[in-house]
């Protein structure tokens, strides 16, 4: 598990780490999936299907916005392109600011076309920024994560879980620029051609703007992913991070998230030398399926299958050239050799769908 701090060391003897006690699993959230974090120690206060795979949505940008700026130069110029263009709700075509603004955007109005132009400028002929992502989920202990956009559109082998979604905030909310990026409500920046009226842009996270003490982080929505969001939260010296996702809608979707900060801040320490509850003991018992697991094969169906594989099989080769057809460059430009053998899966309405928040 990834605390954002670990056992901490004064006069060179060992600190004993601080822990809470649990939120009660008798709570109820309408989201399918979340998880409440301890950000400094990376105790799991709460948890239901949370090692459930299911689709991220913009939560995706994330990961996004942190290699971003591992990787990336904040003062180098990106423009968006016409193949970007398509993506973007917001901003006009060969709108050029620096990465840095870039990121701003992304995450504060989650605008799709900029995360692709992000994407875009920091792949390379040797490495697609896909393949950064998936490297870093591995690098991350993301066992359950992989991704095959930048943005979060829905695609069969592009999924993560609310456990890994937790990790992946705890890390990157220890980067003071993300940081700073994610807990900004409003920017200057003038939007484009469908909101002329819009001088402001306001950060998507409604916690933001009314929860006491909500430091970011990202908000997201597709139709496959329902409503999701990651939000961080300090009080006083305790900081939580919960994640929600799959919430019916927007409003439910902050309402789970304001409950379980709400229960994480009640929490008491434990008293010395205590032990931690097993995490397993916090998990709400919802049945779920996980998209990972497939319920092993009757023994009638295995005599089938073998009968099966005796007779002789008809052959027919798939002509795959129209998916390249529906396929536009912006997406083709990140993808990965892994994402390309995976093409068939892709769910082909994905670029009419613009993330709501």
């Amino acid at each position: 598990m990834i605390g954002c701090n670990q056992s901490t060391k004064k006069n060179g003897a060992f600190i004993e780490e601080v822990h809470l006690q649990h939120v009660p699993d008798t709570i109820t959230l309408s989201a399918d999936y979340a998880i409440l974090m301890d950000m400094n120690t990376g105790d799991i206060l709460y948890g239901k299907n949370m090692d459930a795979r299911t689709s991220t949505a913009s939560l995706t940008k994330m990961m996004t916005c942190i290699l971003a700026i591992e990787k990336g130069d904040m003062t180098e110029k990106v423009t968006l392109t016409d193949t970007c263009l398509k993506h973007s709700f917001y901003f006009e075509k060969d709108k050029t600011w620096t990465l840095r603004q870039a990121l701003q955007e992304m995450m504060m109005i989650s605008d799709n076309g900029t995360a692709y132009t992000v994407a875009n400028h920091l792949s390379s002929p040797d490495t697609s920024f896909i393949d950064l992502m998936n490297l870093k989920a591995r690098e991350l202990g993301l066992k359950d994560t992989h991704f095959m956009n930048p943005v979060g559109f829905y695609d069969s082998a592009h999924y993560s879980t609310a456990r890994d979604m937790a990790k992946l905030a705890c890390y990157c909310m220890k980067d003071s620029l993300f940081r700073t990026i994610v807990a900004t409500k409003y920017d200057s920046m003038k939007l484009g051609k469908k909101t002329p009226f819009i001088d402001t842009c306001k950060n998507t996270n409604d916690l933001l703007h009314d929860y006491d003490g909500c430091i970011g982080i990202k908000t997201g929505h597709i139709e496959k992913a329902g409503f999701c969001i990651a939000v961080a939260a300090t009080r006083g010296n305790r900081s939580l991070i919960a994640i929600v996702m799959n919430a019916p809608d927007r409003e439910t979707r902050n309402a789970d998230a304001r409950r379980l900060l709400d229960e994480g801040f009640k929490l008491q320490t434990l008293k010395p030398g205590e032990i931690l509850p097993d995490a397993k003991g916090v998990v709400t018992p919802i049945d779920t399926v996980d998209s990972s697991t497939k319920p092993a094969p009757s023994k009638e169906k295995k005599e089938k299958k073998e009968k099966e594989k005796e007779k002789p099989k008809a052959t027919t080769e798939i002509d795959n050239s129209e998916d390249s057809d529906i396929t536009d460059s912006a997406e083709k430009s990140v993808q990965s050799k892994d994402s390309k053998r995976s093409r068939h899966h892709r769910h082909h309405h994905h670029h009419h769908h613009r993330h709501r928040r």
